[in-house]
């Protein structure tokens, strides 16, 4: 079984340059350095890949922060 937590970490850790055991809940737009408009995109492109579905313009929009991240993956069904 998947760990949807961790693997939204790793993704992110390997995206933006930040250490997985830094990332909480209020990790977000605003206080990630590389968290910019083109890597919110290829963020968007590794979660779909990784989880073999899609987001809606809405649901992507919404990702401004690992709780809200975890919030839609369980929304559309995806659980740990």
């Amino acid at each position: 079984m998947i760990n949807v937590d961790k693997e939204i970490k790793k993704i992110m850790s390997d995206l933006f340059e930040i250490q997985e055991d830094t990332i909480t809940n209020d990790t977000s737009i605003h206080n990630v350095e590389n968290w910019d408009s083109l890597n919110h995109i290829q963020l968007v492109a590794l979660i779909e890949e990784k989880f073999k579905m899609t987001l809606t313009a809405d649901e992507i929009t919404k990702m401004i922060n690992f709780a809200e991240i975890i919030k839609i993956l369980q929304d559309k069904g995806i659980k740990e």
